[in-house]
This record gives structure tokens, sequence and C-alpha cells, in this order.
């Protein structure tokens, strides 16, 4: 977990990224950087959670058939919760939790019967701040930045350099995470970062 991280605390990281000297108090500000950085935060978490089942968003619940039945292929349709954000299909290694199904329009198709067992993303769990690893927190830092270079620093190749680091750290969060899901094999974690060396510019409240 990262501890003290806020809404605010991670903008103005991102802002940070860009170089940019501006911050701000509250994205609910009206003037400066805030009103932008609003427009993509949403965006950017729902992006970041659907990207991978982080272990702090992961609920699990039992389903009654709460569907009408497909008219093919199917016996029952259960519908998934208000808060799923993504399905996460069960594997053979689940056990007695294993059944065979597809999501179609916000319900898990199956010819399984009720009560359902499953496991989903949940937008609930995965937008609680203080249960965020610090390689999660990083890599949403250089999502928003790269969502916001363009805006903040109207300049074409930071976004493109920023995005690149965005995506490196997307995936060091995953491999992070991934390592705390019990399972043994995990490919060996590399980092490398040209971004810092490569960012030279200085942004104030007048741009470049």
């Amino acid at each position: 977990m990262s501890a003290g991280a806020s809404q605010t605390s991670i903008i103005n990281a991102a802002l940070n990224e860009l170089g940019s000297t501006r911050r701000i108090e509250s994205v609910n500000d009206s003037l400066g950087p805030a009103p932008s950085a609003a427009s993509v935060w949403d965006g950017a978490v729902r992006f970041m959670l659907a990207a991978h089942p982080w272990n702090w968003s992961i609920a699990r619940r039992m389903l009654n058939e709460t569907a009408t039945a497909p008219e093919f292929g199917y016996l029952y349709a259960f519908t998934l919760p208000e808060d799923s954000l993504r399905w996460l299909p069960p594997a053979h290694e689940d056990g007695d939790a294993w059944f065979e199904g597809i999501e179609e329009g916000g319900c898990v198709l199956t010819d399984t019967p009720a009560p359902l067992p499953i496991r989903y993303i949940s937008i609930t769990k995965g937008q609680n701040i203080a249960a965020w690893s610090p390689a999660f927190e990083r890599a949403l830092e250089l999502e928003i930045a790269a969502r916001l270079a363009e805006p903040i620093t109207q300049d074409e190749s930071i976004k493109d350099l920023i995005r690149v680091e965005a995506d490196k750290a997307l995936a060091h969060a995953k491999r992070i995470d991934g390592r705390s899901s019990g399972h043994k094999q995990r490919r060996a974690i590399t980092q490398r970062s040209d971004w810092l060396s490569a960012r030279r510019t200085t942004y104030g409240p007048e741009g470049r």
C-alpha cells in the first residue's frame, strides 16, 4: 500500500513528470491544470483497473439467476454486479468454482445452475486509493501525465516519450502484483528508464 497517496498528490506527481511548475489543491479548482486533470482522472483509473486483475480490486460473489435465459447456446444468464468492471473467467485449477461461460451484455451466460461463484474486478474496491500499491500508483501517475502531456506542454514529443514510460510502468506494476497472487511462475523483472534523462524543458503557467 502507498501511505498518504491521494488524488491530488497523484495528479501533482503527474504534473511534475511533465516538468510543470503548476500544482493543484483540488480537482474541483476552476483554474490552472485542475479542470484538465479532472477530465482525465476517471478514464485513467478505469483504464488501469481494467488492464489487470489487481489483488485489491478483486471481489467474489455467489450469483442467482437474475436475467432472462438466452434463446440458444446456454441455459442460464446471470446479471453481473453493478460495480463489475470486468468479469474474471474461472480457470480449471479453481476446482469446484470452475465453470464454462461467456460474458455478454452485462451477464454471464453458462450451463451451470445457481448459485454461480464469480470473481470480478470491482470498481468500488478498485477505486480505494489507500489499497493501491506503490507500483500501481506510479503507473497511474505516468498514465495521467501521458493524457495531460499535450494540453500542458503543447509538445507532441513529450507525449510520445511519456507514453512509452507509462506502458513500461504498467507492465512493471502487473509483474509486481502478480508476484503476490500465489502463482509461482513469473517472468524476470527488468527496468529501464530514459525519460528522466530526456526531460530537459520546464513548463510554467505560460507554457514553454
